[in-house]
């Protein structure tokens, strides 16, 4: 590296710490600054969201052995091909008796795997950037309301993870969907944590116990779950506008609710017509008294 590309490099790191120090600063200062609310979630939110995810990750052994067989036996066979039938270009050709190399098949191999990925990559920035050009909350919230837009997202995320794990459920019963949270806690093999019961916003905590079905025990008590179930009975397929879980208006102090429906998609769901959907389904608008 020349002596100028090292000045492009320093000064590049330079003003990255730079930014990073004034918008963390403030913060430990209990100061606010604008665009401090949308900033630091961007450079610093993906601590926070691999902490929540990587406990929650269950490897299947069982698959990464089959993939790992599968791919070998495609690299192998992709091998054998090219190596016949490069022998036999050079053969009809000039009949300079080179070979087909490993390395060349290993590199042609990954190269397809790196250009899965990034085609995998791309579409989920490009779901993730229109999903958030479309979102109904602001990106950038003032500091007093920033805590509970982050929050509706984060509920609105538990419920769809709950959709998830119903559908999984639902296939691994004939097509029938779970009588309550309990059955789907213990049966989705890690698709529904205790996590995902609770709304950030209320006042519900995790669900205690160190099995599944300790847990599962707790989820009809308030006090450990933020969500109403109505997809008892059901069974595949479901009509996109069925509503399967609701929460109570309580939860974000009255402003609204998370609705989760038969397709899968989560709405957020103003005061007024969540009373009336509520009512609808005869749900609480208050959460049952929690257990101090």
């Amino acid at each position: 590296m020349t002596q100028k590309e090292r000045k492009v490099v320093g000064w590049i790191v330079g003003w990255i710490v730079g930014v990073g120090l004034i918008l963390i600063i403030p913060s430990c200062m209990g100061l606010f600054i604008p665009g401090q609310a949308f900033f630091i979630p961007i450079l610093f939110g993906w601590v926070s969201f691999l902490g929540r995810v990587i406990p929650q990750v269950r490897i299947k052994w069982d698959l990464v052995l089959t993939a790992v067989l599968y791919a070998f036996v495609l690299i192998l066979g992709s091998h054998l091909f090219l190596r016949w039938m490069y022998r036999e270009i050079k053969r009809h050709g000039s009949g300079d008796g080179a070979v087909w190399r490993w390395r060349w098949t290993l590199s042609g191999a990954a190269s397809v795997l790196l250009m899965f990925v990034a085609g995998m990559a791309a579409i989920g920035v490009t779901h993730q950037v229109i999903w958030l050009a479309s979102s109904p909350e602001p990106l950038y919230a003032p500091p007093q309301s920033y805590r509970e837009s982050r929050n509706r997202i984060k509920c609105g995320s538990n419920l769809r993870q709950l959709g998830i794990a119903i559908k999984q459920y639902a296939r691994d019963h004939a097509g029938q969907y779970p009588d309550n949270f309990q059955t789907l806690h213990v049966s989705t093999d890690g698709f529904a944590p205790a996590e995902v019961f609770t709304c950030p916003s209320s006042n519900a905590e995790r669900a205690p116990g160190t099995t599944p079905a300790e847990q599962s025990s707790h989820l009809s008590d308030p006090t450990y779950c933020s969500y109403v179930y109505h997809g008892a009975g059901l069974k595949t397929p479901v009509d996109g506008t069925q509503i399967i879980i609701v929460e109570f208006l309580t939860n974000h102090d009255y402003e609204g609710i998370n609705v989760l429906f038969g397709d899968g998609h989560v709405e957020w769901t103003n005061s007024t017509e969540a009373r009336a959907l509520l009512s609808k389904l005869r749900v609480e608008t208050r959460q049952p008294p929690v257990k101090e």
